[in-house]
């Protein structure tokens, strides 16, 4: 009988030795990842950061375009007025307007040139660190799929 009790108390003893190395194992993998989770979080957040400031500062130079594109408009708008306002003939009026006309339509199309090329600076600005996240992630899954 004592055998018996023997081989269970040291099949008990072997069960619990086994139950801890694993708990242990399981503890220290739960570790590692948490702390890959929170590496990735922490990546993630900065890329989220350096996506705003990027777009913070495509905002502030559009907005400074704007700005001085509509106060130079402003600008030849009254100087072209001053100056169909003191024409001497209606052929002279026509010429002025249309010269006006003309320049305006053009500096309007710079312009919009100018603010297609600032908007297109800042979808690729703003998307680069979210896309380098993404890629990253990307990676992760394949490799982890590759294990």
């Amino acid at each position: 009988m004592s055998t018996t009790a023997e081989q269970i108390e040291a099949s008990l003893k072997a069960q619990a030795t086994n139950a801890q190395d694993a708990l242990g194992k399981g503890i220290s993998m739960a570790k590692t990842r948490y702390d890959e989770l929170a590496r990735i979080s922490k990546d993630n957040v900065d890329a989220v950061m350096q996506s705003n400031t990027a777009a913070i500062k495509a905002i502030e130079s559009l907005s400074a375009e704007l700005v001085a594109f509509s106060k130079n408009s402003l600008e030849d708008s009254l100087a072209a007025t001053k100056a169909i306002m003191s024409a001497k003939s209606m052929q002279q009026v026509i010429e002025l307007q249309t010269d006006y006309t003309k320049s305006a339509l053009d500096a309007f199309l710079a312009q919009s040139t100018r603010i297609g090329e600032l908007l297109m600076s800042l979808s690729k600005d703003t998307a680069a660190p979210l896309n380098a996240r993404l890629n990253a992630g990307l990676a992760r899954a394949v490799q982890a799929k590759a294990a």
